[in-house]
């Protein structure tokens, strides 16, 4: 249960929904790579998953509390080395920087009229020392 949240049944029931959507997510996801690899795209596919605001909760979702911009992305590459072993990084990026990203990492120009700006550096970044790797939970 997160400290923000009052910890009643209907909390405990809302997170409970919460685990099996993403579990749900998560079965999908693994076909999805899955289809890849049957496919023999999977070395050649760039596979971006993301969220647009954090948990549907009180001082999350809609709100700019912590909880309410932590948002799940996830690359993968897996042809690409060092993109794999679950980096965490604590860098604060916004769904505007996915584009100049993609363009900078497939050696195409940034246009001047795109916005953001690109997190490619940090895709490198277990290689650097920064990030941390996450645990399996």
């Amino acid at each position: 249960m997160p400290g923000y949240l009052r910890n009643t049944e209907g909390t405990r029931r809302e997170l409970a929904g919460l685990q099996g959507a993403v579990r749900h997510v998560d079965t999908h996801f693994g076909r999805l790579l899955q289809a890849l690899k049957d496919l023999g795209l999977e070395s050649d596919t760039l596979v971006i998953f993301t969220t647009d605001h954090g948990i549907a909760m009180p001082r999350a979702k809609c709100s700019l509390y912590e909880p309410g911009v932590q948002v799940a992305m996830i690359l993968r590459l897996a042809s690409r080395k060092g993109w794999n072993g679950g980096i965490v990084h604590q860098e604060m990026i916004s769904n505007i920087d996915y584009l100049p990203t993609i363009l900078q990492l497939v050696g195409l120009p940034i246009p001047t009229n795109v916005q953001g700006r690109s997190f490619a550096p940090l895709l490198t970044a277990n290689r650097t020392g920064r990030g941390k790797r996450s645990s399996p939970s």
